[in-house]
């Protein structure tokens, strides 16, 4: 929910700095910023727009924002450079550009790349500068005091956001984490649960997941536990039975506490033979792991679409048939 937040920010931003890069290139041409005397420069700056214009179709025809920002920063890193120095410094300021860019678009580790990429391809240009080989510097005299300093400030820049967009992706993780599992068991939560058991409801009915069993889960004998040993003691067992039934089920299978004893396992592309039989292992496990506290639990298992389509119905239903189970299989635990 959050990360999705997190990406539609981010396809608003890459449309956005996209838009803002053509606007200048643009204007770097008709306003003369461009160096008069280099034909080549106005050329990269037109070849720079017609690839950021053809990748902005690809992205508004796909919506795959990973590949449509790598090839906006591969266009910016190989294009800017090149117009930089053809065109005596016009245009330096887009090197400062690059790693924010680059830290905005890209997750901390691939933003890194990039950001190496393109200081090394401008330390390539300040070494040329140096040599006398170009001069993108020519406004400012090629003083070497202004040399360093640039150097100084796009480091600096290219250092803090990296650092920045790090430090927010895990404050982002970290809410992402908070807001979707349970701060004891450490499995998902009970409003996390059922927005993911509407997506693949979705995914069902467009027939991307051929079938999705929902299995509700209650503690039998746990009030007893609470009453006599204390929440502590409680707390302590309900972690334990959530780390059972992590351990009994696929990782691509979605455990949730969704309530005190209570617990919710979604299954997408599943046997359902297989699930009961695994159920009934964990129930085995349960008994054997709190013989002392006489714990066990009881379980309800129903099947989209064969039994029901919603996520209220199929909740309803596996709830109505625990209690059926816990009625049936009641076998004197309470003390």
């Amino acid at each position: 929910m959050i990360l999705a937040t997190e990406r539609r920010i981010k396809q608003k931003g890459f449309f956005f700095f996209s838009i803002l890069t053509i606007v200048f290139l643009v204007s770097s041409v008709f306003l003369g910023s461009t160096h008069p005397n280099s034909t080549a420069a106005v050329i990269v700056t037109a070849l720079t727009i017609i690839l950021i214009l053809a990748n902005l179709l690809y992205f508004h025809l796909t919506k795959d924002l990973d590949k449509a920002s790598d090839a906006f920063l591969a266009i910016l890193c190989a294009l800017i450079p090149i117009k930089v120095a053809l065109s005596h410094g016009s245009g330096i300021l887009w090197i400062f550009m690059f790693p924010v860019l680059a830290s905005f678009l890209k997750e901390p580790k691939s933003a890194i790349k990039w950001i190496s990429l393109f200081t090394a391809l401008f330390s390539a240009l300040l070494i040329l500068d140096s040599l006398k080989l170009i001069d993108i510097f020519e406004t400012s005299g090629s003083n070497g005091n202004f040399r360093l300093k640039v150097v100084f400030v796009y480091l600096s820049i290219a250092t803090l956001s990296y650092l920045y967009s790090k430090l927010m992706k895990e404050l982002i993780m970290s809410i992402q984490t908070l807001a979707v599992k349970d701060s004891l068991t450490g499995l998902f939560n009970r409003a996390f649960a059922l927005f993911y058991l509407e997506k693949e409801l979705e995914k069902l009915k467009r027939n991307a997941n051929k079938n999705l069993c929902v299995a509700y889960i209650d503690l039998d004998n746990f009030k007893f536990v609470n009453d006599t040993y204390g929440h502590q003691t409680g707390d302590k067992v309900l972690t334990k039975v959530a780390q059972l039934i992590e351990n009994s089920f696929r990782s691509s299978d979605l455990s949730a506490r969704i309530g005190g004893d209570e617990f919710l396992i979604i299954f997408t592309n599943c046997s359902r033979s297989d699930i009961e039989k695994r159920l009934k292992l964990l129930k085995e496990a349960i008994e054997r792991e709190f013989k002392d506290y006489n714990l066990s639990m009881s379980y309800g298992l129903v099947e989209a679409p064969y039994e029901a389509s919603t996520s209220e119905e199929l909740i309803k239903l596996a709830d109505s048939k625990m209690y059926r189970f816990k009625r049936e299989n009641k076998k004197g635990r309470n003390p």
